[in-house]
C-alpha cells in the first residue's frame, strides 16, 4: 500500500510539473494608477493600486464571465486586466477593432504606420493564439478579382503583443486584411473593413490568396 501511495504522489507531481511547463511567461508594462485584483475578475476586489510604472511578468491567463482576459502576476501580488473582447471574436484566432486609448497608452504592440496624417484610423488586431507567417495587406477588389497589396509582414503575432495599424479609410469600400498560419499550422485569411451601416469594424474570413 505504501508503495502505491508513493507511486500516486509521484504521478501527481509529474502531472503538476507538466501543466506548469505549459504556461509561457511574458513581460507586460503596468502604469501608475493601474489596479491589481485579488482574482481574475473585477468582482474579486482591488488589492493594490500602483503609484508608479512597473514592468511585471504574466505567468497565467484566464477569461472571466464577461469575456475579459486577465493575467496572473509572477510576484504573487494578484491579477491584472489585459483586454476585453466579445465571445464571438474570442472563438476566432484573431479579432479586430478600433485601437483603444488604454492599449495605446500601455503597449506593447507592433505599430504599422501607413497613413501619416491626423485623419488616420488606428486599427487593433489581436491574436487569440500564437500565429506565424503574418502578412497585413490592402485588399483591392476589381469585380471577381481580389489583389492583396502587401503592407507589412511579421514572423509571428503573439497574444500579448497585438498589431496597431494606422491606415486611411476612403469610405466603406476600403478593405484591409491579414493572413497567417494559426496554431495548428493552417493558413487563414481575414478581411477587415468598416460596416456601411454603423461604421463598426468588420472581420470576415476569406480565401487564402497564393498570388
Amino acid at each position: 500500500m505504501k508503495n502505491k501511495i508513493c507511486l500516486l504522489l509521484a504521478l501527481l507531481l509529474c502531472c503538476t510539473a507538466a501543466l506548469a511547463s505549459t504556461v509561457e511567461n511574458y513581460p507586460m508594462n503596468l502604469y501608475a494608477g493601474d489596479a491589481i485584483y485579488a482574482g481574475p475578475s473585477y468582482e474579486s476586489g482591488v488589492v493594490q493600486t500602483l503609484t508608479e510604472d512597473s514592468a511585471v511578468v504574466i505567468v497565467a491567463q484566464e477569461w472571466d464571465g464577461a469575456n475579459n482576459l486577465w493575467g496572473k502576476l509572477q510576484s504573487g501580488a494578484g491579477w491584472v486586466f489585459i483586454r476585453s473582447e466579445s465571445a464571438m471574436m474570442a472563438a476566432l484566432p484573431i479579432f479586430a477593432d478600433f485601437a483603444t486609448e488604454e492599449l495605446i497608452a500601455k503597449g506593447p504592440y507592433e505599430y504599422i504606420l501607413i497613413d501619416k496624417t491626423e485623419n488616420a484610423t488606428e486599427l487593433m488586431i489581436c491574436a487569440n493564439e500564437p500565429l506565424t507567417d503574418v502578412c497585413f495587406f490592402e485588399a483591392v477588389h476589381d469585380g471577381d478579382v481580389c489583389t492583396h497589396n502587401q503592407l507589412h509582414t511579421l514572423p509571428a503575432l503573439t497574444v500579448e503583443k497585438p498589431i496597431v495599424a494606422a491606415v486611411p479609410f476612403y469610405g466603406d469600400m476600403t478593405t484591409y486584411g491579414i493572413s497567417f498560419k494559426d496554431a495548428a499550422g493552417v493558413e487563414r485569411c481575414f478581411e477587415i473593413y468598416l460596416s456601411g451601416i454603423d461604421g463598426s469594424v468588420v472581420l470576415a474570413e476569406c480565401e487564402v490568396s497564393h498570388q
